[in-house]
């Protein structure tokens, strides 16, 4: 056997371990935990009076409107959360059109606010206070960046933790409650809290959009698959691959670690990497804690696409966060994170995809190197395409009942098989050419 053929036969193999058998594989998993958690749940089951309680830790929830007028429907939504105190700050980049809508459905009133700067940033216009809900305040900033209108809010807010939100996402009525009960278990360690979206839309008007084109239902099923990533609560190193949904910090460490980056767009992963390296560094106990149940979804399947294009920008960015904490990997002085955790994810993130595009490639020529016969291979195209229908649909599971109507689960079911052979490829292109391009010309030095 040549070593053509031995190539062929080990990515024929992966595939086959990776999708033909990963899916039911995968699919056990997930019932195997489920009914373990009815038996013992990580939350106590307290919600209620957690959400009732004085002594609940409040929040600042940071909004970046990014220019948009559909930003004052996000808040409206927001100012909907359960929680016994929170406030919503809302960072306008400079946009008359975005803060007349502001203006207009929360009766803003400027006012003079005197705070800390205590991160830099670009310059404050004016602020704004809601004369319809006390709890809103508004800020008008000369902000390019995301990262750098985070920071704003940061100087402006009043509690302990800080919530990132994203104004495409529609979150469920409790999703801050249970981001935050980590948290509020150990409020001295806990330092970060990360959760995800699921694939549909939060609660709207229309509880269960669904996707009708092609295209645009094997998007909804690709993003499905970040929500098999990871299960329950752990304390993990980096968060796992998927849509973002709300992202909590401790101000006090945010502020100590020098706030969000403004110059990388995947400024949660690099503030993540910060946060370690500041508390390894220090020797001081921390816990950066990931939910993997979805607190919420898309507004809509529009916005579904801008979510899943943004989270492309953030995965060819990762190049330059890398290089830029290359002095972590494989350093003992970092422990667990820099011998083990970031070399998995480094792996993961550079080597996984080439080498899953590589092994789709070569596939076809299985027959042509004798490692397959024409029948053999298109039964090991069969049993990949149902492993991985397996799959994705074991993660449309995690969704609530109701989400999604009969026609849009049936299009899921049909569809899956396919979506390893059509949109898969794309996407992993997609994101190893946007990588590499991020690598060359990535002029970030390494931090000591």
């Amino acid at each position: 056997m040549t070593w053509v053929a031995i190539l062929v036969a080990v990515a024929t193999l992966y595939l086959i371990a990776a999708y033909a058998l990963g899916g039911p594989v995968m699919l056990a998993r997930r019932l195997f935990t489920a009914l373990s958690r009815r038996r013992m749940r990580y939350r106590p089951p307290q919600d209620d009076a957690i959400a009732s309680s004085r002594f609940t830790i409040p929040v600042s929830v940071i909004l970046f409107t990014e220019g948009e007028t559909e930003a004052a429907a996000s808040v409206a939504h927001l100012l909907t959360l359960t929680y016994p105190e929170f406030e919503v700050i809302v960072v306008n980049d400079g946009s008359r059109p975005a803060l007349a809508a502001l203006r207009e459905q929360f009766e803003l009133n400027a006012c003079e606010i005197f705070y800390r700067r205590s991160l830099e940033t670009s310059p404050v216009r004016s602020i704004y206070r809601s004369a319809s809900d006390p709890r809103l305040l508004v800020v008008d900033c000369d902000t390019a960046t995301r990262g750098d209108a985070l920071n704003c809010g940061v100087n402006l807010a009043r509690y302990r933790y800080i919530c990132c939100a994203d104004l495409r996402a529609r979150y469920h009525s409790e999703s801050l409650l249970e981001s935050m009960h980590p948290a509020v278990e150990d409020p001295a360690v806990v330092v970060g809290m990360t959760t995800m979206l699921g694939v549909s839309a939060g609660q709207t008007d229309d509880p269960r959009p669904s996707a009708r084109g092609l295209w645009q239902t094997l998007e909804r099923l690709s993003a499905s698959r970040a929500l098999l990533s990871r299960a329950g609560y752990r304390n993990l190193s980096l968060s796992p691959d998927g849509l973002p949904g709300l992202v909590l910090w401790r101000r006090d460490t945010l502020i100590e670690v020098g706030g969000f980056a403004r110059d990388v767009d995947s400024e949660q992963v690099e503030l993540t990497f910060r946060m370690h390296r500041h508390h390894l560094r220090a020797g001081l106990p921390y816990r950066i804690v990931h939910i993997v149940e979805p607190v919420g979804g898309a507004a809509d399947d529009e916005r579904l696409r801008e979510l899943v294009a943004q989270q492309e920008v953030r995965r060819r960015a990762m190049g330059a966060v890398l290089w830029r904490y290359r002095s972590l990997l494989l350093n003992p002085r970092y422990g667990s994170l820099g011998m083990v955790d970031l070399p998995r994810y480094v792996f993961g993130a550079l080597v996984v995809p080439w080498f899953e595009l590589i092994c789709l490639a070569a596939l076809p020529m299985a027959p042509l190197v004798g490692v397959l016969s024409s029948w053999h291979l298109l039964l090991v195209l069969v049993a990949l395409g149902l492993g991985n229908a397996i799959l994705l649909n074991t993660a449309l599971l995690l969704a609530p009942a109701g989400q999604h109507d009969d026609d849009a689960v049936r299009r899921f079911i049909l569809l899956g098989p396919i979506e390893l052979f059509v949109s898969r490829p794309v996407q992993l292109y997609s994101r190893l050419t946007g990588m590499v391009r991020m690598l060359a010309r990535s002029d970030a030095a390494p931090l000591a």
